[in-house]
């Protein structure tokens, strides 16, 4: 790497709450795609945790909870540091897997070593799918002079028998690191992270960029609305002139619509159960989802807020998540509402009153200009849990992200004040400092769950709905609303990693970074003043 010059070749590094991209700046997609969680286990560091796998290890931490403590978003310095350097150069090698593993070397009975780094003797020793290397004596003659093996020199020789994917395959500290930041980052969680790369890491620079900017840098834009729907969260930000003017996040996302699901199966007959696990457009198999239980729903849906989450449970969310992406697909028009809520509407003089049913049927009539429907259809009409198919299973779960009262939200998940995504924009614009309805021209729909056939088109409608009420009604009264289509479901996935190798790939770029003698002279809290800036949220 020529640091002093032009071009740097940095490593970019999007770590969400349930994914790590990884990949080279200039390119146009991540090339490595990790699990943000690691496991937990006696004198073991797992990396990464594959789900399915025989870890002998009974709990994950993940890389960041929401602390209600504190009221936001905090990095797990130790999970951090794991699943960073697993990412860049592969397995994370720890003190007792490196005794071990010279052990055997030196002649030591094999038999009674159990390699965290993939390579075994024994099937039943398989650490995870992609660790099906035996390894026979010959294997150990790799490694020369092996009376004489230090930590360094074997964690050098590993990888000629270690068949597990070796993430980007990186020197420690060979190339600078871009990372992309949420909006619900910290001063405090940017000083951890610094700290961590340079110290533990040992990386040669360093820069932080902001995930919704990025986003909309990935399509040419300066000036939009990013709605991030992840996992874990979900946010709005208001971007004007390449400046960030405001933005809301929720903790609500992809996880709490597969509990909804999980819930919801728990809730459904056997027969039911197995006619969904078995549906002829799709195979799940054997599947760890036919030992579900309430309780697995309910960790799942507040998964954001806890640091740890039990091996079984990881897996239950892994599988529920597959079979939810295999059918995904969000309801063009409103789905459900809880039969109890009073469905009201007010008067221009301020007098509420309530609506009908046969109000809600001339609203569905009417072919006025701006009218949509205003009630969605009661979910008792839709469906019973004994006869429900997997498309309803999940277009009724995806809901919560439109209508967080629907009568299927389990009492167990704590949605906060999240009221639904169009909500948030209407926020957004109340307060004066960010009223900027000309950017609604450019919206951008990026994060993990954007890729959902019919999101967009669902978000479309909802907005026009609310530019077709009156300025008392909505603040989003009159505005025209139009999203930027992406080329690809990828793209729009992964567009804050995209937005972040594109800046960091130019060459007017190579001045911003954060060097090494920089954080020696000023420490971690370089970050904060060298970085960019935007309101944190404490």
């Amino acid at each position: 790497m020529n640091w002093k010059g032009p071009y740097v070749g940095a490593l970019v590094l999007d770590v969400g709450h349930s994914t790590i991209r990884a990949g080279y700046s200039g390119e146009s997609l991540p090339s490595q795609l990790w699990s943000s969680s690691v496991g937990i286990g006696s004198g073991a560091d797992v990396f990464p945790v594959i789900p399915g796998s025989r870890y002998r290890i009974k709990s994950v931490e993940h890389i960041k909870y929401y602390d209600t403590e504190s009221n936001g978003i905090v990095v797990n310095r130790n999970a951090y540091a794991r699943a960073v350097r697993g990412t860049l150069s592969g397995r994370v090698y720890d003190k007792a897997m490196i005794e071990h593993l010279k052990g055997s070397c030196n002649g030591n009975d094999f038999e009674e070593v159990s390699l965290l780094v993939g390579a075994h003797k024994h099937d039943g020793e398989c650490w995870d799918n992609f660790s099906n290397y035996m390894i026979s004596g010959d294997n150990l003659d790799k490694i020369p002079e092996r009376d004489v093996l230090t930590p360094s020199n074997v964690v050098d020789f590993i990888h000629s028998f270690n068949s597990v994917s070796s993430g980007l395959s990186e020197v420690t500290g060979s190339r600078p690191v871009f990372i992309v930041e949420g909006n619900e980052s910290t001063k405090k969680n940017r000083m951890v992270q610094t700290e961590v790369l340079f110290e533990e890491l040992g990386v040669p620079g360093l820069y932080f960029g902001h995930g919704g900017q990025l986003a909309s840098y990935s399509l040419g834009l300066f000036s939009s609305v990013v709605i991030d729907i992840g996992s874990s969260t979900t946010s709005v930000t208001f971007l004007a002139d390449d400046e960030v003017i405001g933005w809301k996040e929720h903790s609500v996302g992809g996880d709490h619509v597969d509990s909804i699901i999980l819930n919801l199966l728990a809730g459904t007959s056997e027969s039911n159960f197995s006619y969904i696990m078995n549906h002829p457009e799709y195979n799940l198999g054997v599947s760890t989802l036919s030992k579900i239980s309430v309780n697995d729903a309910t960790e799942i849906g507040n998964r954001q807020f806890n640091k740890e989450m039990s091996l079984d449970v990881y897996n239950i969310h892994h599988d529920v998540r597959t079979l939810k992406e295999s059918i995904l697909r969000v309801s063009p028009v409103p789905l459900v509402v809880d039969s109890e809520l009073n469905m009201t509407a007010q008067l221009p003089d301020g007098e509420a009153f309530e609506l009908s049913d046969e109000g809600s049927k001339l609203r569905l009539n009417s072919k006025g200009k701006g009218l949509m429907p205003e009630i969605p259809l009661d979910a008792k009409t839709i469906i019973s849990l004994d006869r429900i198919n997997p498309f309803q299973l999940v277009g009724i779960s995806c809901e919560v992200l439109f209508n967080p009262q629907i009568a299927y939200v389990p009492k167990f998940i704590d949605l906060g004040s999240f009221r639904g995504v169009v909500p948030i924009c209407e926020d957004l614009l109340r307060d004066n400092s960010t009223y900027r309805r000309d950017i609604f021209g450019q919206i951008v729909l990026v994060g993990g769950f954007s890729g959902a056939s019919g999101l967009q088109e669902r978000l479309t409608m909802e907005m026009n709905r609310a530019s077709g009420k009156s300025p008392q009604e909505s603040t989003l009264s009159g505005t025209k609303c139009k999203f930027v289509t992406f080329n690809s479901k990828q793209a729009s996935r992964h567009a804050s990693w995209i937005g972040a190798s594109i800046l960091s790939s130019l060459g007017s770029f190579h001045k911003c970074w954060i060097s090494r003698l920089e954080y020696n002279e000023h420490g971690p809290n370089i970050a904060n003043r060298k970085g960019p800036t935007f309101s944190y949220n404490k």
